[in-house]
């Protein structure tokens, strides 16, 4: 059962990308719920009854998944058995609080499960997956769903990388003739139609003026350093550009939007 993050901590991984670092979960819990909290988390009527609570969770390392680079829980969650029967659960979450707190992320079931007295209601192991798709780099989205399991993410300076193709799959990084990664600063980010959080450049983006070919431009990365370090995100600049010899790469403001899903 997939599901997706909520706006709080979708905000809190695009401010990542804004030099705004964020601390891991060292508890985490799971509630049901019998309907849809939607992307604000708290949109949701959470199941209550006498001796009903959130239930602790832990997750596995973050590994590649079909789409992207996932976690699921690593044991079976099991709630106190209701002294009645009541509305079937279509919806768990997962909290950063046993009570109150912010939902994380939300996630539906594929089977809605019954609620019926005297049976405690369970979750199974890998029941909850929680996986992160999109351009995130396959680092950056592994940095974020470690989170889940107590790490620490550190604020990124983001700097603007220029590749022949995409950097995770052989794309090389343009070189020569003056290259130099080029800082950026992102725009606050803003809940979008479709449910993701979008920043792009506040300011134009402009690299040094080749003084030799550099090839051609199929894609724009974003690293957390000037030379070396990781890519956190890409995007694909359609059409591709061949870098000539005095043509100077500018982006301006608003032309680079990076979503956070």
């Amino acid at each position: 059962m997939y599901g997706a993050a909520t706006n709080h901590l979708k905000e809190r991984v695009a401010n990542i990308l804004r030099g705004t670092s964020a601390a891991g979960y060292s508890n985490l819990y799971v509630g049901l719920l019998h309907n849809d909290p939607t992307e604000t988390g708290t949109a949701g009527v959470e199941l209550n009854y006498t001796g009903y609570d959130r239930q602790p969770v832990t997750f596995t390392p973050p590994a590649l998944s079909p789409g992207g680079v996932a976690i699921q829980n690593v044991a079976e969650l099991l709630w106190l058995p209701p002294p009645t029967a009541t509305q079937s659960v279509l919806f768990a979450g997962v909290y950063d609080a046993q009570n109150g707190g912010n939902m994380l992320w939300r996630v539906q079931l594929s089977v809605p499960l019954e609620i019926i007295a005297g049976m405690p209601p369970s979750l199974d192991t890998g029941d909850l997956i929680l996986e992160l798709t999109g351009h995130g780099s396959v680092w950056f989205k592994t940095q974020v769903l470690s989170m889940f399991r107590g790490q620490n993410v550190s604020g990124i300076s983001p700097f603007a990388s220029l590749h022949s193709g995409d950097p995770e799959a052989g794309g090389i990084e343009l070189s020569g003739g003056g290259y130099e990664r080029q800082p950026v600063t992102l725009s606050t980010p803003a809940s979008q139609v479709g449910g993701h959080m979008q920043m792009s450049n506040e300011t134009s983006i402009r690299f040094p003026r080749p003084t030799s070919p550099q090839g051609n431009l199929a894609y724009i990365g974003i690293h957390n350093a000037q030379s070396g370090g990781n890519l956190v995100y890409k995007i694909e600049w359609i059409p591709n550009i061949f870098i000539q010899r005095n043509y100077t790469p500018r982006f301006l403001a608003g032309r680079l939007r990076v979503n956070v899903d």
